[in-house]
């Protein structure tokens, strides 16, 4: 049976919203499935939840699905699929992704009605900050001796946030924004560009590595910060620097076959 949130019964929809709560303990479901969205669908019975599907529209001509799977049933995600496909071709939706947590057993070649490509990965990454902060004196990796007279500039802004900036012979050459979560214990990186002409020189990483250093004699311990699998160069700097995986999402272009 599938069936969309609108026609769920008050037992029925308990019952996922509990399914869905365990799944959130264990870190195996997108935190953008919600019961309340008008497009979501719920394939199984009254006795049992074979899994959900939500839509999302970023834009009117884009959709984007977010499955979770709780049975090894072949035609669970066969079904979930042709029901949001049907309806993503009611309002003319031209491009359809999906989210899907590798965790719950999805397939990228399952057939479903529709052939699933990948398109990208985001990956939520973090670093313990006294690792950053023990090899700030290191050479970076491009071997550049200019790194080791650039000179860091610290200012706070508004919620919070810091901003620092790395000057080198007088010019700007590289910035990053920190945004603290769990009372200064981490910090979250969400911003961090240099300047075109200074760039492939080392200054990126010299930023981070000494901004590292300062927030850990502050008393932080963690670095956070999302990266996409398509922005190539910064995913290789975080890597290198030591960041690790702690959440991926992968992201699939869905052609009906």
């Amino acid at each position: 049976m599938v069936t969309t949130a609108k026609r769920l019964t008050v037992w029925e929809r308990k019952r996922i919203q509990n399914k869905i709560k365990a799944c959130e303990k264990r870190g195996s479901l997108s935190a953008s499935l919600f019961l309340e969205a008008d497009c979501f669908f719920f394939y199984g019975t009254k006795r049992r939840c074979g899994g959900v599907l939500s839509v999302f529209f970023p834009t009117e001509k884009e959709a984007e699905f977010t499955v979770a799977e709780f049975s090894q049933e072949k035609e669970v995600l066969p079904a979930l699929f042709t029901a949001a496909l049907d309806m993503c071709r009611r309002v003319r939706v031209e491009e359809v992704y999906t989210v899907v947590n590798p965790s719950l057993g999805f397939q990228k070649t399952e057939n479903c009605g529709a052939r699933l490509s990948y398109a990208f990965s985001e990956y939520l990454l973090c670093c313990d900050i006294g690792t950053l902060a023990k090899r700030s004196g290191e050479k970076p990796e491009s071997g550049k001796e200019t790194c080791k007279e650039a000179v860091l500039r610290r200012s706070e802004e508004e919620d919070g946030q810091l901003l620092y900036r790395l000057f080198w012979e007088g010019k700007e050459v590289s910035e990053c924004r920190f945004m603290p979560f769990d009372a200064g214990k981490g910090w979250y990186l969400f911003s961090l560009e240099t300047k075109e002409e200074f760039r492939r020189r080392g200054f990126a990483e010299c930023l981070i590595r000494e901004t590292a250093e300062e927030l850990s004699a502050a008393g932080a311990e963690r670095i956070r910060l999302q990266v996409s699998s398509k922005n190539r160069p910064a995913e290789r700097l975080y890597r290198r620097l030591g960041f690790r995986t702690e959440e991926q999402r992968d992201y699939y272009k869905t052609e009906e076959l």
